[in-house]
């Protein structure tokens, strides 16, 4: 049976410390090695290249801990100044695809070392193998809040980069379609001029390709103003507070009423909740599923149902057509900017209302996704908050 505290004397702890200690530092290579032989097996070679790093601050570790088994009164609280803690924790943070439970085993490894080193060579003292783990687990925990850290940080800068170059990118594309804007404008109008000039002298030919020439540029103005539109979401200081949805669908419903006169096409819902949220923006959520509702008809006269269900910290609204519906394997990329799933020549538009749709709603902390099957219709769902 191995001995207990109580049966250990003063002097006796105190010569085993030192005895241990001792046989740390003449044995301290011999450590090192053993460890860093463990360590190749269990780290793949791609994260090998900080090993050299981190055996100097092992044989740091193991001078401490020499060192403290040396005083009267050894403590752990010594060994995370100059030790593995910033050192291991830190190097190890910056290497990529490495995490916790790695920087765990490469510590376990070291415990079972030292652990076999003091059944090995008979320090049999229940506080030496004690102080031992605590220096351990003392420097484990060190090491894992420093890990942490200087992963956090890293979140951080690569988030605050990720947000520069979206505002750069933004502010580029806004800067680009106002530039774009203005030798379309001018080609329209020449094109304008040169018709009404020679209305008379123009062969059939000339006169369809000046109306696809029109086409094309109010094609392109219209995209460009889309772009402007969806720029401007992360851009602008928007102007949050409660809505009433009622009144937000009523103003979508007159710009749409022209489109819904057209097709025919029949908007149902009942009282629409009060949310949070920038009014302007909603609305184009709104009046963008809806448009699209009426665009994507089949060949009945459209039928939108409209939906608002509540839950704890938010509604859930749910828009629904009779349409021609998509493939399911789409209902992720439709979202994307320029994303269109039917040629431009079957349905105009520029591929920018479903990405503005899902730009709006998770500026307001909502999510938006799709359910649809080809030829049994689609339903948008989508989050907003609650009033406030």
């Amino acid at each position: 049976m191995e001995p207990t505290p109580n049966f250990v004397s003063e002097c006796n702890l105190k010569t085993q410390n030192v005895l241990f200690a001792n046989h740390l530092r003449t044995h301290k290579e011999e450590i090192i090695e053993r460890w860093l032989q463990s360590v190749l097996k269990e780290v793949p070679p791609s994260n090998r290249n900080t090993i050299p790093v981190v055996i100097d601050s092992l044989g740091v570790f193991l001078d401490e801990l020499a060192n403290e088994l040396s005083h009267d009164e050894p403590s752990v609280e010594y060994l995370t100044e100059r030790a593995m803690s910033t050192i291991h924790g830190g190097e190890r943070a910056s290497l990529e695809g490495y995490f916790i439970p790695q920087l765990l085993k490469e510590f376990s490894l070291l415990r079972e070392i030292l652990s076999d080193e003091i059944k090995q060579h008979g320090f049999f003292q229940f506080e030496v193998r004690d102080f031992t783990d605590k220096a351990i687990d003392h420097i484990v925990s060190a090491s894992t809040s420093e890990f942490v850290a200087v992963q956090n940080e890293q979140l951080r800068k690569a988030l605050q980069a990720a947000e520069r170059s979206n505002s750069e990118l933004e502010q580029f594309a806004a800067i680009a379609a106002h530039d774009l804007k203005s030798p379309l404008a001018t080609i329209y109008s020449y094109l304008d001029l040169l018709e009404e000039e020679n209305q008379n002298s123009l062969s059939p030919d000339a006169n369809k390709l000046i109306q696809t020439m029109k086409q094309t540029s109010t094609r392109m103005l219209s995209l460009i103003d889309r772009l402007l539109e969806y720029s401007h979401i992360s851009q602008s200081d928007h102007s949050m507070t409660n809505v009433d949805l009622n009144e937000v669908m009523a103003s979508v419903l007159q710009n749409l009423a022209e489109t819904i006169e057209r097709e025919n096409a029949q908007i149902e819902f009942n009282e629409l909740p009060t949310v949070y949220g920038d009014a302007a923006l909603l609305g184009q959520v709104f009046q963008n599923l809806i448009a699209n509702a009426i665009k994507f008809r089949g060949e009945n006269p459209p039928h939108i149902t409209i939906t608002a269900s509540e839950r704890t910290n938010d509604w859930l609204f749910a828009i629904q057509d009779n349409g021609i519906g998509f493939d399911p394997k789409e209902k992720e990329s439709i979202f994307a900017l320029y994303k269109k799933l039917h040629g431009k020549n079957e349905f105009q538009g520029a591929g920018i209302g479903l990405a503005t749709c899902r730009k709006v709603v998770e500026l307001h902390g909502g999510k938006i996704w799709a359910d649809s099957e080809i030829g049994k219709g689609s339903t948008f769902y989508f989050s907003i908050g609650k009033k406030k």
